[in-house]
């Protein structure tokens, strides 16, 4: 951030951020007095340095506050009720299962943030891979299929769409968040680093579009058995304590693989299931989906290298996802060197991703 100049930062009553002082000419960051009368109230002010732990404890703050808001629940029609807490994956048949202590190891990074730490948490299942997406009356009946039953044919194009639609009603939920704490920072901030947060927020709005673009396609599945997206569920025979949703767009040439109005987005979900490893991944039928084609014929191939390949690339272009504590206890030594590179790639939508690291490689070996 030093890149945009800002140096000093005005804050009243430890709520809202004022002037960002960045220019030494029009304010001598040195002399206090003039500091404060470049604000707009000088009450109950003190400096603070824009990449402070501060600052950064005031954006985590508005954060905080927009993660506690209430939701409305995103069914189609839209439903006026508040949503609740759910899982993506139903707690009690697929987290309980691999968390004998409760415990299970949550991917975590939030970018709009100053704090851009990437680290896993170990978080309760209760609150594990969780959003606030529906009512409770409509997070009952809609996912029933899924979630009543003990024996869930995940072949199903019924159970395919149904975990799709959480998988996109949760990333659409984690981005409108971003936009609304985006939104906020900007409101509280002044100076060019405000430049910065409308770009991102200017992101975020496109993204949502589009995203909501596919969850239409995808309601219209689950509500009027139009199925635009066409899936594939693979089961390895053997369990990886591995929970992933996750929409994924890939970028074709340094460009986005555009048809019609919308970007071609993967819809892939990956989670154990009475000792086998279900992965059904997604794709709309009007793209060619280049990528999807190579990563089913990598898991398809029975091969412990190129299933181990697939995973890994998915996993780098996923940003909700969790691992058993017995499964992270064994890639543990490896996840310095993955989590470095995730970092790297994180703005990196192209086919392919050049990365050194491979979590599973050794644990399927040793598993099968």
């Amino acid at each position: 951030l030093h890149e945009y100049g800002a140096t000093v930062i005005g804050v009243y009553n430890n709520t809202k951020i004022a002037d960002v002082l960045y220019d030494t000419y029009k304010c001598d960051v040195s002399n206090e007095e003039e500091v404060k009368s470049m604000c707009i109230d000088s009450n109950e002010y003190h400096k603070c340095d824009i990449l402070s732990q501060e600052y950064k404890n005031f954006i985590n703050k508005i954060a905080s506050n927009v993660d506690d808001e209430k939701s409305f629940c995103m069914k189609y029609p839209n439903c006026q009720e508040y949503a609740i807490e759910s899982h993506i994956f139903q707690e009690k048949r697929i987290l309980v299962p691999i968390a004998p202590n409760n415990v299970l190891y949550m991917f975590k990074y939030r970018p709009i943030y100053f704090d851009d730490k990437i680290y896993y948490k170990n978080v309760k299942t209760r609150h594990c891979l969780t959003f606030n997406g529906f009512c409770k009356e409509h997070d009952d009946k809609l996912f029933a299929p899924i979630e009543k039953h003990n024996n869930i044919d995940w072949n199903s194009v019924e159970a395919q769409y149904l975990l799709a639609y959480k998988c996109i009603c949760r990333d659409l939920f984690e981005k409108i968040k971003d936009k609304t704490c985006l939104t906020k920072m900007i409101a509280y901030t002044r100076g060019p680093i405000v430049e910065k947060y409308q770009s991102m927020r200017n992101e975020r709005t496109n993204s949502i579009k589009h995203i909501i673009k596919y969850k239409n396609i995808i309601e219209n599945g689950v509500y009027n058995k139009d199925y635009q997206y066409s899936f594939t569920t693979i089961k390895l025979p053997f369990q990886i304590d591995l929970c992933l949703s996750s929409p994924i767009t890939i970028n074709y040439k340094w460009s986005y693989s555009f048809t019609l109005d919308r970007y071609e987005l993967n819809i892939i979900n990956i989670f154990p299931y009475k000792g086998e490893t279900i992965i059904i991944l997604g794709f709309d039928k009007s793209f060619k989906n280049i990528w999807l084609n190579q990563i089913i014929n990598k898991l398809q191939s029975n091969d412990n290298v190129k299933i181990s390949e697939a995973l890994q690339d998915i996993l780098f272009r996923s940003d909700c996802h969790c691992f058993s504590e017995k499964l992270y206890n064994a890639i543990a030594s490896k996840l310095d060197v993955f989590i470095n590179e995730w970092f790297e790639n994180r703005y990196n939508y192209n086919l392919d991703l050049e990365y050194e690291s491979n979590l599973f490689i050794d644990y399927i070996a040793s598993i099968r």
